[in-house]
């Protein structure tokens, strides 16, 4: 664990935008806007999203597209590159990792196809790439994108930014534990950013070697040296939240075999934290002097300190940080031997860690929905049986009425009269008798339905979490352990084939993933199809060199179950390969037309074609895609000839679903 924070905090610093320089000033950009600077503001407004975007995020988003909006009328690749580069910041801030990689990638087509005399400008993104590919552990990736960078910055002649790519590179081997190399790269960052005068990055390059002599734990002694280095710089500059990172790492290395050296370092730590209010590594500092208390059998004060550090990790929602707490919260409990206090911190600190070792907390949101609708459907059922209820009062009052009636006509009619009334009242009352029990009949197939409905979510989730839980896990870790063989073995790098497997398991993954998304939606809008078709043909751009639209006509707020939802994504998905595997097409196109009663889709491409008539064995994609469609009820139809491109028509119903709402 301490190695993942070490590599987060590297990853932070050595955190790369501009191109080539990160100088992005509020007044410049009130000038440029003020002086219709249109070239000036986007590259401002561009430069100047990471510095926004972690405190404002939504300011952030709003001006990477304004740039990106500027550089598009502009027409200018070099401003389009950039203002890609911020988009993709952008979205690595708020977690949207595959959006970011779409972004990086977009900005580097862009920055390619730039022709100015500026040197290295396609460092930047291959850099945040890097980054990007590193957060999700695809190491062969980001180490890939690393050099890439560190190519680009060594041709700028910015010796701070390959040193910034040299520590990225270096952070690999860390977390391959091939400390030696990482040790020898980190070295040489050291002499770069010595030579250039950085002293922020020195600084870094001290902490970064203290930390890869802590980790290999031989020599202690060379860890304390560059960590008192790297201290007399940042008291210094002064640099008081990394002063505070550094005691924080010296205290850690003195625990638990020299309590009251821990105690010390993290008292200092807390000093420095104080100056500059920082909460969210506070954290960990409290906890660390709870955990150093407790040992020294200081509880009372060991609890004060753990209060406060739940109490910030509660504010900030620090999940992690929070089971890190409870547990040491425990510890406490346990020693001070207070039973009812272990009995309520104890399902807390399982809680919290149950939480976070999952990827996310959606299924009990799914659970809590469902409990909700379910509660609805039960209020709907005692509606039911309460109008129910008041029909049979008022075949109750219906029948006294006419027996009163009855009893009037029997006193003046005739025997034959009498006879024809009490034939009408049973042929009355026999209508009324069935009309109950067509109502009884229409309510327990209603329950029927709903006890179907539920046992079919149930089992859809269910199998939805095993996909995801269970096979996406080992996929995952097949996935990993081939990337991991690739980098350890060249021999098996070489010959391609790790590449291949690792590849098809990625698209498996990917698969997995698509399906496991609409089983665990009960309806799904066209938008939602729409963006996810965009998001899948964005894969392909570097593969494929042609043109892609995916278009919306009608409501695309519109509900479509699971079932439609996964057919016309696999339809589309399918003709999509199809088209650029085998059709050589300049131009793909699915236009999605949203009627009142179902779903009407064009896919067409521009491509070879081929005879529609002829059998084709051993070929199951299209015989798949007419499957899919009529088996949801649909109409599929298939238009191609050789050298006249392919069209593909396809007609699903939607029987009485509703527009989704949305909130503003």
């Amino acid at each position: 664990m301490r190695n993942l924070n070490h590599t987060l905090l590297s990853l932070t610093l050595t955190f790369i935008f501009s191109i080539p320089a990160l100088t992005a000033q509020d007044s410049l950009i009130i000038y440029a806007r003020e002086n219709g600077l249109d070239s000036m503001l986007a590259y401002q407004l561009a430069t100047q999203v990471p510095n926004v975007a972690y405190s404002e995020p939504e300011r952030g988003r709003e001006q990477a597209k304004e740039a990106l909006e500027l550089a598009q009328n502009l027409n200018s690749y070099y401003l389009m590159g950039s203002a890609y580069n911020g988009w993709g910041i952008y979205y690595d801030i708020a977690g949207k990792l595959d959006s970011a990689i779409v972004a990086y990638t977009k900005a580097i087509e862009n920055l390619k196809k730039y022709q100015g005399k500026q040197k290295g400008v396609l460092g930047s993104p291959y850099n945040n790439l890097g980054l990007i590919y590193h957060q999700i552990g695809d190491l062969k990736k980001a180490l890939q994108n690393y050099l890439l960078a560190k190519e680009q910055f060594e041709e700028s002649g910015i010796a701070v930014y390959t040193a910034n790519a040299l520590g990225n590179i270096a952070l690999i081997y860390q977390d391959q534990e091939d400390y030696d190399e990482a040790l020898k790269i980190q070295r040489k960052v050291l002499e770069i950013r010595k030579n250039t005068d950085d002293g922020y990055g020195i600084t870094a390059s001290y902490v970064n070697i203290a930390d890869l002599y802590n980790l290999t734990g031989k020599n202690q002694d060379s860890s304390l040296y560059y960590y008192r280095k790297a201290i007399q710089w940042k008291e210094a500059l002064p640099d008081y939240r990394g002063l505070a990172i550094i005691y924080n790492n010296l205290a850690a290395m003195a625990y638990p075999h020299h309590l009251k050296e821990a105690e010390s370092h993290y008292l200092k730590a807390l000093g420095f934290l104080r100056k500059i209010d920082d909460n969210s590594l506070s954290i960990g500092n409290y906890r660390g002097l709870a955990r150093v208390y407790a040992q020294l059998g200081r509880l009372e004060k060991a609890q004060l300190y753990i209060d406060s550090a739940i109490t910030f990790a509660t504010n900030i929602e620090a999940d992690q940080e929070l089971a890190k707490n409870y547990n040491v919260q425990i510890t406490i409990d346990s020693l001070s031997q207070d039973e009812p206090a272990l009995l309520q911190h104890w399902p807390l600190a399982y809680y919290w860690n149950n939480k976070v070792q999952r990827e996310n907390f959606s299924e009990e949101l799914a659970m809590a929905r469902s409990r909700f609708e379910t509660a609805q459907r039960e209020e709907e059922l005692l509606q039911s049986r309460a109008q129910l209820a008041e029909t049979a009062a008022e075949v109750a009052r219906k029948e006294v009425r006419l027996k009163s009636r009855q009893n009037w006509i029997i006193g003046l009619a005739a025997l034959l009269l009498l006879v024809l009334i009490a034939v009408f009242f049973f042929r009355r009352q026999q209508k009324l008798k069935e009309k109950q029990l067509t109502a009884e009949a229409d309510l327990r197939e209603a329950q029927a339905r709903e006890e179907a409905q539920k046992n079919l979510d149930k089992e859809r989730k269910r199998i939805g979490r095993e996909l995801h839980d269970n096979v996406g896990g080992k996929i995952y870790t097949i996935v990993n352990s081939l990337d991991y063989l690739g980098l350890k073995h060249q021999e098996l790098q070489e010959k391609g084939e790790l590449d291949k497997l690792s590849e098809q398991a990625r698209v498996v993954m990917a698969d997995l993933r698509e399906t496991i998304w609409v089983m665990s939606e009960e309806v799904i809008s066209v938008d939602d199809i729409s963006e996810k078709l965009k998001e899948f043909m964005a894969k392909y751009e570097t593969v494929y060199a042609g043109s892609c639209q995916v278009n919306v006509s009608g409501n695309g707020r519109q509900q479509v179950g699971p079932e439609k939802a996964l057919a016309v994504f696999r339809v589309c998905q399918e003709a999509f390969q199809n088209a650029v595997k085998h059709a050589a097409c300049d131009h793909f196109s699915i236009q999605i037309t949203v009627a009142e009663d179902g779903l009407q889709l064009r896919i067409e491409d521009d491509g070879k074609g081929f005879d529609a008539g002829l059998e084709r064995s051993g070929s199951y994609g299209l015989k798949n895609m007419k499957e899919r469609v009529t088996e949801n009820h649909g109409e599929f139809k298939l238009d191609s000839e050789p050298g006249k491109g392919t069209v593909i028509e396809m007609g699903l119903p939607l029987k009485g679903l509703r527009p989704v709402e949305r909130s503003a």
